[in-house]
């Protein structure tokens, strides 16, 4: 994570209310950033408890991992620290700093959360089998094995991974994102009625074309416009679908959260047809301003709405979108009545207090399972299981060759001390067996 991202993307505010609401239970908040010296400034104005550890040196990620127990320690001693990842991915130098400080025998907690699991995206993406997606399954489980108490956004995703890797329930919690709901509900007959938006990435599987494809199914009066606030690969193809079908299309880059909530609250309805979510911001945000959302009956984001009550949920393909547009382009009421019940659900449970109870009791959860851990460090090298059904030989020279490729990562200065300890570790190893 980088704050200078957060703050460039428009969303510091969103993304930083559930920190604020932790702050008073902790002496200090330290924030692991992947960015540079822009994040310290964007740190000192979050509050005098918040400080953040950069990558000033632009070092490449395994390297800034492996200097941030030295970094960390020039901030001083702490009586106890909790450390919580921001996503999976963002995890790798969570567990090199929750293992250099159990081996120095300080209490350490380590939160895992999981706002997706990006494996099963990466599936989606490019194959179950591909690299990608068994390096992240790999990462995942990592950190999950390092982790006191494991997060996620909903009870699929938990489920999934207690399943996958043999959690129990006390070592997991569900919480779910939120939405600040601090902004007023727009009735229907307020609203744009020629209004539809999409929030999100442009990528293959946000399945935008399948709105663009409904937009123009539809007759030309009213006169509909898409509005697409977002950015990604897909954009030019995009771009080019719509002008070919002639559909009154407008594309507009990111906007910050506040600009996002108020096309929300004028738009008539939000349109959202991704084939895998995990647990959609951008949805929940929409009802909670009181838009009435029309969803593909997807993973992940089917769920969030019950059809009929609090929204419309569509088998995914243009026409489908297109007959629940032209229904409910015919029926304010209907609208209206939607919108008020999602919006009421979605602060009721999603809310940024209720959000912020279930994650402060989680941190209280988890100190109470770090000291109760008998292994203080389960070490931070992955390995791939298939390698106890290999030959000797062929074990041998899978860890001769991960063993190359860390060294020569290693800055020259230091390559030769490591290679002797290396050798040493090797040797009392032998002499043990």
């Amino acid at each position: 994570m980088s704050l200078f991202e957060w703050q460039r993307q428009g969303l510091l505010e969103r993304e930083w209310a559930l920190y604020d609401r932790l702050a008073p239970y902790y002496e200090r908040i330290v924030v692991v950033s992947h960015g540079d010296n822009r994040d310290q400034s964007i740190a000192q104005a979050l509050g005098p408890k918040v400080s953040c550890i950069v990558n000033r040196d632009g070092l490449d990620s395994l390297r800034y991992a492996a200097s941030l127990p030295e970094r960390f320690a020039q901030l001083g001693p702490f009586a106890d620290v909790v450390i919580k990842t921001n996503q999976m991915d963002d995890a790798g130098a969570a567990c090199v700093l929750a293992s250099s400080l159990r081996r120095q025998r300080k209490p350490v907690t380590l939160i895992a959360r999981c706002g997706y699991l990006r494996s099963q995206f990466l599936a989606h993406e490019f194959g179950p089998g591909s690299y990608r997606t068994v390096n992240a399954g790999l990462i995942e489980q990592t950190v999950i094995g390092a982790a006191n108490l494991v997060v996620g956004t909903t009870q699929t995703i938990v489920d999934d991974l207690c399943w996958r890797d043999g959690l129990d329930t006390d070592h997991v919690r569900v919480i779910p994102n939120f939405v600040l709901a601090d902004y007023p509900i727009i009735d229907a007959e307020d609203r744009d009625p020629n209004l539809l938006l999409y929030v999100g990435q442009l990528v293959a599987r946000k399945r935008v074309d399948a709105l663009i494809r409904a937009v123009a199914d539809l007759p030309p009066d009213p006169p509909l416009t898409l509005e697409i606030i977002g950015e990604g690969p897909e954009e030019q193809a995009l771009r080019s679908l719509a002008m070919e079908l002639n559909a009154r299309v407008i594309f507009k880059p990111r906007l910050a959260h506040r600009e996002v909530l108020a096309r929300m609250s004028k738009a008539s309805m939000y349109l959202q047809a991704s084939a895998l979510e995990g647990h959609p911001k951008s949805v929940l945000e929409a009802m909670s301003t009181g838009c009435v959302c029309i969803v593909a009956d997807a993973p992940g984001l089917g769920c969030v709405i019950e059809n009929g009550v609090t929204g419309v949920r569509v088998p995914g393909a243009p026409e489908t979108f297109a007959y629940a547009l032209a229904g409910l382009l015919e029926d304010t009421s209907w609208r209206q009545q939607i919108g008020a019940c999602a919006a009421e659900q979605v602060r009721s449970r999603y809310g940024l207090d209720r959000i912020a109870e279930l994650e402060i009791e989680a941190h209280k959860a988890a100190c109470r399972l770090a000291s109760n851990r008998c292994d203080l460090d389960r070490g931070v090298v992955r390995w791939n299981p298939l390698l106890l059904h290999q030959d000797p030989e062929h074990i041998a020279t899978a860890w001769r060759s991960s063993l190359k490729e860390m060294l020569s990562r290693i800055p020259d200065h230091q390559r030769q001390s490591v290679e002797d300890a290396i050798v040493r570790s090797v040797s009392s190893l032998t002499s043990a067996a």
